[in-house]
């Protein structure tokens, strides 16, 4: 048990951000979400470190059966205008995953965002398009931070 509030939270976490998304088909080009021209939009209260970040299928499991052609899907660091193209966080999909079940991203050494900027998410197909890998159903990026 924590001395404060905080201390109890997961990496001092004191908040989350949930940027959602369709279905991609399998030669559905690269995307990003919550960038640029889109509604939903993350912007960051203050200087924030992402802590923790995850991704989800909803509606349908996630699969992957060919190793060399999935989607890697990333947390983003959008920039002030949400075009900035610095990954925060990533995860390679070239293993299957049951829908409502969460895969966590690997972060990057400094997965840090200026006060105002847009935090995003993307997805690009790795090793070409195919009818099983690279087809991302519909889902969520959740990632949890803290202020620096």
């Amino acid at each position: 048990m924590g001395s404060t509030f905080l201390g109890d939270i997961l990496n001092g976490a004191s908040a989350e951000g949930v940027i959602s998304h369709a279905s991609i088909a399998s030669d559905g080009a690269a995307a990003s979400y919550g960038g640029a021209g889109t509604a939903e939009k993350f912007r960051a209260p203050q200087n924030i470190r992402i802590v923790d970040a995850w991704w989800e299928a909803h509606g349908a499991d996630q699969t992957a059966s060919k190793t060399d052609s999935y989607r890697l899907m990333k947390l983003v660091n959008g920039g002030a205008i949400g075009t900035g193209t610095t990954v925060l966080g990533s995860v390679a999909m070239s293993a299957s995953l049951a829908s409502d079940t969460q895969r966590a991203l690997t972060l990057a050494t400094t997965p840090t965002v200026s006060k105002g900027y847009v935090v995003m998410a993307a997805q690009i197909s790795i090793g070409g398009n195919n009818s099983n890998g690279t087809v991302v159903q519909a889902g969520q990026f959740r990632f949890a931070y803290r202020p620096i």
